[in-house]
């Protein structure tokens, strides 16, 4: 049974960043959020519930010092933003011959080109000045493009290969800031996304620290 409180609970707080956050902080009414763990899942274990808080407690207290570690490095990241991008969502193709003559012509112009290919599509990931030609190029294979994006690049410190829970640590604080990201990708200790440019100030903001 206590096994099963301590899951109920784990999953309680999961669910709910706001108390997350509280309990690790331990600004929190244990004994409340006890009884409304077993309101929630009609439970009658409540001594139970209230020593699984208080032990998940300890367990996001160790959480929280090596939250500081991952600041610690994101503090020093170098940030560069880019405006005026464009995502292309296409059919996959085999033919590459066609996706690198378009990359050469968008280098050759000081262009940006990314190609993200996946298991039934690629995304391309360019300026819109391009648009034109891209859809010459690729015409019907074309599913869906995306404009008035921007691109957020974050270098950071080589740690980051050894350091779990950097880029969940950077996303979270997007997501918790109502902050939705298009697409994603990364290099090493090169770490990309792609937002609306209307939330780039804001995105900019939040990866600061």
């Amino acid at each position: 049974m206590s096994s099963n409180m301590t899951r109920l609970t784990q999953e309680f707080v999961s669910t709910r960043p706001s108390i997350r956050d509280c309990l690790q902080l331990g600004i929190i009414n244990y004994s409340a959020l006890a009884r409304e763990i077993c309101d929630t899942y009609d439970l009658n274990q409540f001594d139970a519930v209230l020593m699984a808080c208080r032990r998940l407690r300890e367990r996001l207290k160790k959480r929280a010092a090596h939250e500081k570690k991952i600041v610690s490095l994101l503090q020093n990241a170098k940030i560069h933003a880019k405006t005026k991008m464009v995502v292309a969502t296409i059919s996959r193709t085999r033919n590459l011959e066609v996706l690198e003559s378009f990359q050469r012509e968008v280098r050759q112009d000081g262009g940006d080109f990314i190609l993200i290919d996946g298991e039934e599509v690629s995304t391309i990931i360019t300026n819109r000045e391009h648009v034109p030609r891209l859809k010459a190029i690729l015409k019907r294979r074309i599913k869906r493009l995306s404009e008035d994006l921007a691109q957020v690049s974050m270098v950071m410190d080589p740690r980051i290969e050894t350091t779990p829970g950097v880029v969940t640590y950077v996303y979270g604080m997007l997501y918790q800031n109502g902050v939705n990201i298009r697409e994603e990708m990364s290099c090493w200790n090169n770490l990309m996304f792609i937002v609306e440019e209307r939330d780039l100030a804001r995105a900019l903001e939040i990866v600061s620290f």
